[in-house]
């Protein structure tokens, strides 16, 4: 009941939206616009309640005119299986509705024309989320795809890029077809600016997980993973090769010998000793 609550209390409502709300009202389309929201509602409350169940940190869901935002007060270093789960949790929220809804339909529940309105809706909002441009749910799939193979920030670079070239892709189509959807076009200048925004944020959004790695709770991370380096690499470039969902033993390569560095070492020295500039050969004498 406390969490309920919480979440509650958490869930903000943008000024825009119910200015929004307002027009809809006088125009006589305030029933489409409360259905579209409810539905944006749900879906994030998808994300915050599997995220809950991890014991994700939530500092709120905000809705915009546009849909929804949960933001989630985590940096990566979460189990990849818990990423996914708490990604698709918010389109699978969509699945149950239309399977609901059908049954609703099938015991005359509700009326055919409220069925596909309410089918056409939940689609349109699925489709839409799944698209592989960051901050969707597509766009963080690919993220947590990139990150399998790739370092945190290559991945998500990486992402960002991929994410820029689909959302250019379907502004043209939109500029063509949909010139005069507002709706539309709110929702590509939120991901325009939010992908501009993500890319400058960038180096930030990579400290904070190496941060997170080092003063974190310690979530237990089964797949360690050896990194091997040459002796006389910087430590922030081996720092810049850490994965998500991996633990990394440094296996360091020397005339003498391997030598092996828990990661922890490699990120006590950059952030505490601002050994920023060492090699790692300096670190494993100092060792």
């Amino acid at each position: 009941m406390n969490n309920f609550f919480h979440l509650f209390r958490s869930t903000h409502i943008h000024p825009l939206l119910w200015a929004i709300l307002a027009i809809g009202i006088m125009t006589g389309h305030i029933y489409d616009l409360i259905l579209l929201f409810s539905l944006v509602l749900l879906h994030e409350l998808g994300h915050v309640f599997a995220a809950s169940f991890f014991s994700w940190k939530i500092k709120r869901i905000m809705l915009f005119p546009f849909g929804g935002v949960a933001e989630i007060d985590e940096y990566g270093n979460r189990p990849l299986y818990q990423e996914v789960i708490v990604i698709l949790s918010g389109p699978f929220v969509h699945l149950v509705l239309m399977l609901g809804s059908f049954i609703a339909l099938s015991s005359s529940l509700i009326t055919h024309e409220f069925y596909e309105q309410f089918m056409f809706q939940n689609v349109l909002l699925l489709c839409f989320n799944l698209l592989p441009i960051y901050p969707l749910d597509g766009g963080k799939l690919m993220f947590v795809s990139f990150s399998l193979f790739d370092s945190f920030q290559k991945s998500f670079e990486k992402t960002l890029r991929i994410s820029a070239v689909f959302l250019s892709c379907i502004a043209v189509v939109a500029l063509f077809l949909y010139s005069t959807h507002l709706h539309l076009w709110m929702v590509l200048c939120y991901l325009c600016y939010s992908l501009y925004y993500e890319w400058k944020q960038r180096d930030y959004l990579y400290i904070r997980f190496l941060l997170d790695r080092y003063y974190g709770k310690g979530e237990t991370i089964l797949d360690l993973s050896p990194l091997a380096v040459n002796g006389g690499e910087k430590i922030y470039h081996i720092i810049r090769r850490f994965k998500r969902g991996q633990k990394h033993i440094i296996i360091v390569e020397e005339k003498e010998g391997r030598k092996q560095l828990d990661e922890n070492e490699l990120l006590h020295a950059y952030f505490v000793d601002k050994r920023i500039n060492d090699s790692i050969d300096e670190l494993v004498a100092f060792y």
